[in-house]
This record gives C-alpha cells, structure tokens and sequence, in this order.
C-alpha cells in the first residue's frame, strides 16, 4: 500500500565507503543540494517509490 510522503525527507547513496558505509545526498524539489551526509546502515530507511492516482 502506498502513503504520500513529502519528498523532501528522502536522500540518495551517492558513494559507498565500506559495507555499511555510505554518502548521502539530499536535495530539495528544484534539484538543489541542501545536505551531503556519511551515514552508516542502520541510520538509513529503505524508500520504496510507489506512484499515486491524482
């Protein structure tokens, strides 16, 4: 089932360091970069896209 969330919460791997190590980036809804973070696996939620009928 799908929830509406707000986008914004959402980052992407942009690098893996080690096996649980990870760059994250965050950006906003125009494309704009607003955090670029190293975050470890159990920091992380996975983020499944689910489309919705408008």
């Amino acid at each position: 089932m799908c929830q509406k969330t707000d986008y914004s919460v959402g980052g992407t791997i942009v690098e893996v360091y080690e096996p649980n190590v990870f760059e994250v980036e965050f950006v906003d809804r125009k494309g704009h970069t607003y955090a670029l973070e190293t975050l470890k696996a159990e920091q992380l939620m996975l983020l499944h896209y689910c489309a919705l009928s408008a």
